[in-house]
């Protein structure tokens, strides 16, 4: 009844345009308009800053991240009892959504106050890779990120780079001491990777590494076959889950990129 009465009173103030449905929607409505004196109010009336909800399975913080809504997002991280390494329903933290949004000042925040940029599986650091997020990968680094970390289908950030044609990516990580011999689950590397997307020019050079060739100062980019990658897959079968959108996909994963990120659904 108090948060009923709370809400009656701010729309008729102007301040939403939205009648009280339940403390997640109308977070959710907030963080849509990034309207931080309601978000303020709904955490003093009781609202659980970790608290799941919606088709994702994501917290306040998760949202805030996603609609950009930096206001909201201070309010939120400042919360006392937030949890920084909640998961979403498909496994994603809110510091691994900022890396794959290139939400620079969203990771930088969420590191200062001690997100975990490690874990099993998918990182924050392969998802800025695939981006080719150098300002990113850097922090993370910086951070103490496992610059050789596997996917469920052994990806590393290296090969993610290599597959999205991502030159100065590809040089920081070999710079920063990552591991270009190492291979996937089905024995590619990440020259391989990048010869597969069509990068014959980065694919050339990362075989150069591996003949003990130091990676050359300029390197051609090319434009990939395909600007994003298919749908990670959880089982390898069709329709199955990418945890990055949540959805069904019904499209046969191609086994050499088995498990990688889709595009984020807005």
């Amino acid at each position: 009844m108090r948060m009923h009465s709370l809400m009656l009173a701010l729309c008729c103030a102007g301040a939403v345009s939205f009648a009280y449905a339940g403390p997640v929607e109308d977070m959710t409505l907030a963080l849509n308009g990034d309207q931080a004196t309601l978000v303020r109010q709904l955490l003093k009336k009781g609202h659980d800053v970790n608290q799941t909800g919606g088709e994702r399975r994501e917290t306040a913080l998760m949202e805030a991240v996603r609609d950009n809504a930096s206001r909201s997002f201070e309010i939120l991280l400042a919360a006392p009892r937030v949890q920084l390494d909640t998961r979403a329903g498909n496994g994603d933290t809110a510091l691994m959504l900022a890396a794959f949004l290139a939400r620079d000042e969203m990771v930088e925040k969420l590191l200062e106050k001690g997100a975990e940029p490690n874990g099993t599986g998918w990182t924050a650091l392969h998802y800025a890779a695939i981006n080719g997020s150098d300002s990113i990968v850097t922090l993370l680094l910086d951070h103490a990120a496992y610059i050789d970390a596997e996917a469920p289908n052994k990806s590393t950030p290296l090969m993610l780079a290599a597959r999205g044609g991502h030159v100065s990516t590809v040089r920081l990580l070999l710079l920063q001491g990552a591991d270009a011999t190492l291979k996937n689950e089905i024995g590619l590397t990440a020259a391989d990777y990048a010869a597969r997307a069509g990068n014959h020019n980065l694919a050339l050079a990362l075989q150069g590494v591996l003949a003990g060739q130091p990676f050359p100062d300029a390197v051609q980019q090319e434009t990939p076959d395909s600007a994003q990658p298919p749908a990670k897959s959880i089982t390898g079968a069709q329709n199955t889950v990418s945890p990055l959108t949540s959805r069904p996909s019904s499209a046969t994963p191609d086994p050499a990129y088995r498990q990688l990120p889709a595009p984020l659904l807005r």
